[in-house]
């Protein structure tokens, strides 16, 4: 298929998936990243990521800044947010060079209510993957 957009169903992407192990660390409200997504896979991109952290953070303790192994892969991600102010993700699938991300709406006491600013959702990936693009998919 040249040039065109294809769309893809929950249904679609569980066809020949592989399935990413995860853990998720944090929601925030604000941007972390200008784009979409941010692969963390060094250092230097970690520190960037934890200064606009500690920037925003109040009181008197700062979360730690995770240090990066040799292998390890952390994601943030800004999913579109409609009817809630935050999503939960339900699960991640790696097809092709696409990871997608399956997330459901949810609504967090810790932003505004009427907010439907992307939240900035920080994970560990515990699988190795190699991928080019992030998709979300609202399994509401």
């Amino acid at each position: 298929m040249c040039c065109g957009i294809a769309a893809n169903t929950a249904a679609d992407v569980k066809s020949n998936p592989v399935k990413v192990d995860f853990k998720e660390l944090s929601h925030v409200s604000y941007a972390l990243t200008s784009m979409d997504f941010l692969l963390i896979d060094n250092q230097e991109k970690m520190d960037k990521v934890f200064e606009i952290i500690h920037g925003k953070s109040t009181g008197n303790r700062l979360p730690p800044i995770p240090t990066l192994m040799e292998g390890d892969l952390y994601l943030v991600v800004k999913p579109k947010v409609k009817n809630s102010n935050d999503v939960s993700i339900e699960s991640m699938y790696l097809k092709g060079k696409t990871l997608y991300i399956e997330v459901k709406p949810k609504d967090n006491p810790e932003f505004e209510m009427s907010s439907r600013t992307a939240p900035n959702i920080f994970v560990k990936l515990l699988s190795k993957v190699n991928f080019t693009s992030v998709k979300t998919i609202d399994i509401n």
